[in-house]
């Protein structure tokens, strides 16, 4: 009777596990959906200022093709990311991440660089 009692115990906490592990991967299944959305209304916004850029006659696909390039190997790699490393604080001189707004150690506010990142 105890090992049943036991064993009932164990079905039931088992089944509350798959009903978390069930909604987190619909909450996720949800994230993935809205991340597809909006790489779907950047790529088009993209598709669409490139034909306004081409018809104005000033660039055209190679001049594009090589401008991802050189955006690309900005960080060294040529990995098809915009990427920006660690950059240094003008205060203190310790490095910082990209994204950072002021420096980690003094505080002091990070120049921006990219607009982008």
């Amino acid at each position: 009777m105890l090992t049943d009692v036991f064993q009932w115990l164990q079905i039931a906490q088992s089944r509350r596990l798959v009903n978390e592990a069930w909604r987190d991967a619909a909450s996720a299944q949800r994230a993935v959906e809205q991340l597809e959305q909006s790489v779907e209304r950047l790529t088009l916004a993209c598709a669409a200022l490139w034909e306004l850029l081409k018809e104005s006659g000033a660039f055209d696909d190679d001049e594009l093709l090589k401008r991802i390039m050189h955006l690309d190997l900005r960080d060294g790699s040529l990995d098809g990311r915009l990427n920006s490393g660690p950059r240094a604080c003008p205060e203190c001189g310790r490095k910082n991440g990209a994204k950072r707004t002021s420096c980690l150690y003094c505080g002091r506010a990070m120049p921006r660089v990219d607009p982008f990142t």
